[in-house]
């Protein structure tokens, strides 16, 4: 009842009142979660592609979304660009006016952009749209039964938001009307003008928290989840029902009091599904590219395709080095090794016979395959200088397949290892690299020698 819900509405506004002045930080820490909720769920039921996560991770943090249009980037920051500046308003006590309300739209919006539209006849077409502006083109609606809905022609637009604003003042001046039913009527006169060509939806929920806030109330949060029951409550409204709207506001309204108390007086104010929220924060933060890559687990068939398709490979570029060696030591000689138990190794004398032993394992799905390969490199006898034919140098190349990835890397830890899952392979790029950087470290120790 809609009674009921306004003396509980003041119940819990005199209780909020009864413990300010609340401090800064505290309020601080309880508009940041609105805003975070707000900007997200407002902008969410108007299509826009950023989750949860990565709205919370652009705002705190500037990181924008991999794969995700800019212009939702931007309608994110535009909207909490006019949230901050809606809360600015509010302790400054401006007031409210059309320059202000497009100003609004502006931020919101952006720059000027093209957008899906009907003609008359309800064919598809196409409009600019250009923020800040009121509509030059009829915004008409068709409904799900195929009938259309009408809002405020064109030409109508700056009489009729006039006459809103001078109702609004009105009734905000003479302070008869209860807070949530001037801003939840304020809200739908807003909807039923649609002044703009885009952006009704999030400027009215904007507009509605101004006069909420502007009153010392918190604001209310439609969420994603919830949106059939905000629309069938508009539904109702354009029916000529405005009490099931008005009260759908209070409920919300009543939440964020709630809220709104527990923060000022220190209690947590997370909220039943602030821990799913946290989940896709976390996904959020996690670069397009790198989701999902591990996608198998350790076996002999995956080690057997990573064997054949990534270390082979690599393994025969590091040894096609060996040959520009030739002119600097005596003897130069690569072994291939594998474990067979902890006291026992088996050598190969190629690769072939290398992938041929992994490939048994595969084949008979044994799982006791060797869990490990080592190159050992060996360039012995220094060509030029009798004093240091001595010295030499050995490189080890260690391969481990671990239970969810495979790692490459060599003795003196002094080259980027390579690590990657089981479904991905070396490239060729990461092959010539680390081959190449394997080579330059050699030339350096050559260097190094023929001056000392």
């Amino acid at each position: 009842m809609l009674s009921e819900d306004l003396n509980r509405i003041l119940r819990l506004k005199a209780e909020l009142d009864a413990i300010r002045p609340i401090p800064e930080e505290t309020m601080a820490k309880v508009m940041q979660k609105f805003r975070l909720d707000w900007n997200y769920h407002s902008n969410s039921m108007e299509g826009n592609s950023l989750t949860f996560g990565e709205t919370k991770t652009f705002l705190l943090h500037g990181n924008t979304a991999s794969g995700k249009p800019l212009k939702d980037h931007l309608e994110i920051k535009g909207h909490n660009e006019a949230i901050l500046d809606l809360e600015d308003m509010v302790k400054g006590e401006v007031q409210l006016t059309e320059h202000k309300i497009r100003s609004f739209h502006q931020l919101i919006l952006g720059e000027p952009y093209t957008t899906k539209a009907l003609t008359k006849d309800g064919m598809e077409t196409t409009k600019q749209i250009v923020p800040g502006k009121y509509k030059s083109q009829p915004n008409h609606v068709l409904t799900s039964t195929g009938e259309t809905f009408y809002f405020t022609e064109p030409n109508l637009v700056p009489l009729e938001m006039e006459q809103l604003l001078k109702w609004f003042e009105e009734n905000q001046t003479k302070n008869e009307l209860p807070t949530l039913i001037l801003a939840a009527t304020f809200h739908y006169k807003f909807i039923r003008i649609h002044p703009f060509d885009d952006g009704n939806g999030r400027m009215s929920r904007i507009l509605m928290n101004l006069i909420l806030m502007m009153n010392g109330y918190p604001p209310v949060v439609i969420k994603t989840e919830d949106k059939e029951n905000y629309f069938r409550a508009l539904r109702q409204a354009d029916g000529g029902e405005l009490n099931p709207f008005i009260e759908y506001i209070g409920q919300q309204l009543i939440h964020s009091l709630e809220l709104t108390l527990k923060g000022a007086n220190g209690e947590s104010i997370d909220e039943d599904d602030d821990i799913d929220k946290r989940l896709k924060l976390l996904l959020g933060q996690i670069e397009e590219n790198k989701k999902n890559v591990v996608r198998v687990k350790r076996d002999p068939s995956h080690v057997f395709e990573t064997v054949a398709q990534s270390i082979v490979p690599l393994i025969e570029e590091v040894i096609s080095n060996l040959p520009k060696m030739n002119s600097f030591f005596l003897n130069i000689s690569n072994e291939i090794t594998i474990p067979l138990d902890p006291s026992a190794r088996k050598t190969f004398k190629n690769l072939s016979q290398l992938k041929e032993s992994y490939q048994t394992y595969a084949r008979n799905l044994d799982d006791s395959f060797p869990k490990s390969i080592t190159v050992s490199i060996n360039l012995n006898g220094y060509k030029h200088s009798a004093e240091k034919a001595d010295f030499n140098i050995q490189t080890y190349l260690y391969i481990q397949f671990n239970e969810y990835n495979y790692k490459v890397n060599l003795s003196n830890h002094q080259i980027n290892e390579i690590i990657l899952p089981y479904s991905q392979r070396i490239s060729k790029e990461q092959i010539k690299t680390f081959s190449k950087n394997l080579l330059g470290q050699w030339v350096t120790m050559l260097e190094a020698i023929s001056k000392s």
